[in-house]
């Protein structure tokens, strides 16, 4: 976190009326804090995308993931996007259009206040499918 400190810091420097943008992992929201409060963060992402393994509990994942990263976006005054899926790749199945849906709706009663979606054009297309 210390590397993506530094690096954030020199981009804003870089870039003063810019807003540097930087997806955090999930599960890391408590050691995102640090990151967020030293670099000035203007705008904080992550993602999560368990939901669409075939084990029941990536969903909860996905819904924790969630309230942790909405609590550190509140607590450090700083907008929160999230990413969804919308290919399927590795374990992810390849979203339906309730999956899409379900992501979508489960995001905005979150609370976040942006949604980006995950799609990959033409990097290692052997991992994504349809």
């Amino acid at each position: 976190m210390d590397d993506c400190t530094a690096a954030y810091k020199i981009a804003l420097e870089e870039g003063p009326g810019l807003v540097p943008y930087l997806n955090q992992n999930p599960g890391y929201a408590e050691k995102c804090k640090k990151f967020v409060k030293e670099s000035g963060c203007k705008l904080l992402s992550y993602d999560r995308y368990t939901q669409m393994n075939p084990e029941p509990e990536g969903a909860s994942d996905f819904i924790r993931d969630f309230a942790e990263y909405k609590a550190l976006a509140e607590e450090v005054d700083v907008p929160l996007l999230s990413i969804m899926l919308s290919v399927g790749h590795f374990r992810y199945r390849v979203p339906n259009e309730d999956d899409l849906r379900w992501q979508l709706n489960t995001a905005i009663a979150s609370g976040m206040r942006g949604i980006l979606w995950f799609y990959v054009y033409a990097v290692n297309k052997s991992n994504y499918r349809l």
